[in-house]
Order: structure tokens, then sequence, then C-alpha cells
């Protein structure tokens, strides 16, 4: 799903960051250290995501970006202006924010949730009805949803909803916690796929906490690990990440089974197939068939790997033909092919500056 394109929503280093951490620091009264002298950068479009166990301070890293825990040393900035110096309200306002029980009102209507940032602001009724309308498309809802009640819509469907609301205003930054931890696998799944689609279109920089790291290597373009204490252990795309953890902490928390996540983020090129088969030649003898593997739909450049291998099975390891611009066939994916394109996005970690711009090493 991820183009994960090595760094591809971070920006050159000549760029000024959108969220800057500098040495931020959070301690409890009673001697906890949630987060211990953090440096972190989010550059314009990236998504950025905060991976690690249970009480690494990943949530408080989020909730310190808008203030709704306070820092206790160092600073943060957003586009530039430290927040300790901006209202925290106003702050918020331009600032999208998703939780994983999405905390919808639940005696107002999905439209009356979707337009409570754009009503605080001052937008009239046909701005915020307009709005609503483009974003429930966007999100992938019926325009009728508008007048459900939030007890009315199933999980997945009240997730989008809070999606929909947080970027009813259009903030340049999107937080996000957990966004998709309570739906079920599946949905979840659908919901990670909607997002990464919606994100890519709008352009919107995100950071997102997740403690499943299959979770982050599909939706990141960068990924922070974090250990207790809020601490830094690896700052990378997914591939460098999969291909070669750091020692230790990052490498038993990526755990085993790394080469089957790659699958799930690298992406089919004109690289990876054969040529297409003249007119009523067969592409090979096909072997046993996996059915219930086939993906949802046809493959096409771009298409992640584990859909690729999937349709593969699905046709008993025969050629699988794929699509290009217009649906026209431009080549065939082989199980040889398949290999390849694993070879390739490994071999290119050693090509290129996994860790973005210099400033948020």
């Amino acid at each position: 799903m991820s183009s994960n394109g090595f760094g591809a929503g971070a920006q050159s280093g000549t760029t000024a960051p959108v969220i800057r951490f500098e040495r931020a620091r959070k301690e409890y009264p009673d001697g906890t250290v949630a987060v211990s002298g953090l440096d972190l950068e989010v550059y314009e479009h990236e998504l950025l995501v905060l991976v690690g166990p249970s009480g690494c301070g990943k949530s408080t890293t989020l909730r310190m970006a808008n203030r709704l825990v306070e820092l206790t040393s160092g600073r943060v900035l957003v586009k530039g202006e430290d927040i300790a110096r901006t209202d925290p309200v106003a702050l918020r306002r331009h600032i999208g924010y998703v939780i994983q029980n999405v905390g919808l009102f639940p005696h107002r209507t999905v439209g009356q949730n979707i337009g409570t940032v754009p009503a605080l602001l001052g937008w009239d009724a046909r701005r915020t009805r307009d709005r609503t309308a483009e974003l429930l498309v966007l999100v992938g809802l019926e325009p009728g949803h508008s007048q459900r009640y939030p007890h009315q819509l199933s999980g997945g469907e009240r997730q989008r909803v809070g999606v929909a609301r947080a970027l009813a205003a259009d903030p340049p930054v999107l937080l996000m916690d957990e966004p998709f931890g309570s739906v079920d696998p599946a949905g979840r799944r659908r919901l990670q796929q909607e997002f990464w689609r919606i994100q890519r279109e709008l352009g919107t920089t995100v950071m997102l906490v997740t403690h499943d790291i299959d979770e982050a290597v599909r939706l990141g373009d960068r990924i922070a690990v974090f250990s207790r204490g809020g601490r830094l252990e690896q700052l990378t795309d997914a591939v460098d990440l999969l291909a070669r953890p750091a020692p230790g902490m990052v490498a038993d928390f990526v755990g085993n089974g790394r080469a089957v996540r790659l699958l799930g983020i690298g992406e089919l090129t004109s690289d990876d197939l054969g040529p297409v088969p003249r007119p009523g030649a067969a592409l090979a003898d096909p072997g046993p068939s996996a059915p219930l593997l086939a993906p949802a739909g046809a493959l096409h450049l771009g298409s992640r790997l584990d859909d690729a291998f999937a349709a593969l099975a699905a046709a008993g390891g025969r050629g699988v033909p794929v699509a290009g611009d217009g649906h026209v066939v431009v080549g065939v994916l082989t199980p040889d092919g398949l290999l390849g394109a694993l070879r390739r996005i490994t071999a290119q970690v050693s090509d290129v500056d996994v860790e973005g711009p210099p400033a948020a090493q």
C-alpha cells in the first residue's frame, strides 16, 4: 500500500519542517520520564509513524504537538512557531486529531460532528454543508450518512467519520493516536488502505501513533521507533527498517517475518515483468491454484507485492498479466519476477539516504 519511496514524504534538507521537537522532555511529578530530550522533525506532506511498545512515550510525544500534554522542557514548533506561545484552543482548531475510539458527539448527527470545527471557525452553513458532503465521499461514505447518528454506524464507519471531522477545516497537520485500533482486522486493513489513499490525495502532514509494526511499515513514509522513556532508537523508511533494523531493541521489536512484511510494502514496477505473450500463447502450465488467496482486483503497475503473491498463488504459479495506464496489459509477472522485485527493493536500501534530511537524523 505505501509507496515507501525511501522518505517520499520528507523534503530536502533545506525545507523547514512542519513540526520540530527540540530536546522535548516530559517528566511527571512522581519522577516518571515519559519523553527524554527528543529531537525529531516532521516534513511537509510526510506520513511519519511513531511506533514502539506500550509505555514508550509515543502518545505523549503526539499530544505534546497540540499541547494536550505540556512539555517539562525543550520546545515544539509547528510551522516555525513555538506552540508554548500559542493559545492552545486556537492551536487545536488548526490541527486535526483522531483517536482510537473516535470521540464523536453521540447526540449530534454525522454532519454536525464533521462540521464542529468549521462552526467554531465561523464558516457559514452552506460552506460547512458542502465541505461535509465532500469529505463523506472522500472517506468512502454515502451522502445520506450525514443525517445519521453515531450509534447507527459500524465501528469502521465511525472511524471514517472521525477522520472526516479531523480533516474538515483542511488542517496542515493531522495527529492520529491508534486510529484503527478498535476496528476488526479486516476493517482495519480497509481503513488503512483508504486512509493512505486520502493522505496521498490531500498531501496532509501526518503523525500517526501505533504499536503495530505491520501498520507502521504499510503506512509510513518514515518510521520512528521508540523505546521506554521516549527514546528515539531508529528513524528510517520501512524498507530499511525491515532490512537493517538497529541492533537490540529495534531488531527485537521488528521480530521475525521481515521478508513477508516486505511483500506488504513493495510495489510492482515494469522492471519486474516479463514480456506480453503473443495472442493465443499459454503463459505457463498451471499448477495447483489457491483461489481463496486471489486479490480483490487485477494487478497494475504499483500494486503491492503481497497482492502480486496472492495473484500468483491463485493462478497456480502461472504468469499473471499486469496492467498500466488505461488498463492496458504491459507485461506478465512470474514467480521469478516476484523474487526479483524483493531483491530490487532490498538492494535499493544501500543506494539512498534512508534517514531523510540531515536535520531529521
